[in-house]
């Protein structure tokens, strides 16, 4: 995948500016009307199922945060007392 996109960054100054454009418009507007054409005839069932999945992927995602910062605070507050101290 790096030497394609080396390749690709390559032809990107061999091609004039003018084409490269155009080119990227086409990639643009062609990836957008397959985005929208699938999101048409998408299932109303597709969406919720994504969104339980993320809802899950996020709570599990907060309660590892919660439980390093709590972890974290500790570890800062003692050492705030150790060089209020000293």
């Amino acid at each position: 995948m790096t030497v394609l996109s080396a390749y690709v960054g390559h032809a990107v100054t061999i091609i004039p500016r003018v084409y490269t454009q155009y080119i990227a418009t086409g990639l643009f507007v062609f990836f957008g009307m397959k985005l929208l054409r699938e999101g048409y005839y998408m299932s109303a069932d597709e969406g919720a199922e994504e969104l339980e999945e993320v809802t899950q992927e996020l709570k599990h995602t907060e309660e590892e945060l919660a439980q390093k910062e709590s972890t974290s605070g500790h570890f800062f507050f003692l050492l705030f007392l150790l060089v209020l101290v000293l």
